[in-house]
C-alpha cells in the first residue's frame, strides 16, 4: 500500500485546468483559484 490511511495531495495548475474528481483511492476535497492558478486538495 503506497499511501497511509490518511494522505493529502496538493496539485497547482492553471485556472482552467480541468482535473478529475478523483484519481486512484483519492477525491477532491477543496478547489481554490488564486489569480492565474488553481490549487486543488485531493484526500482518501
Amino acid at each position: 500500500n503506497l499511501f497511509s490511511e490518511e494522505v493529502m495531495v496538493v496539485c497547482e495548475t492553471d485556472k482552467s485546468v480541468e482535473l478529475p474528481e478523483e484519481i486512484a483511492c483519492l477525491g477532491i476535497w477543496k478547489e481554490k483559484i488564486y489569480g492565474i492558478s488553481k490549487v486543488t486538495v485531493y484526500v482518501r
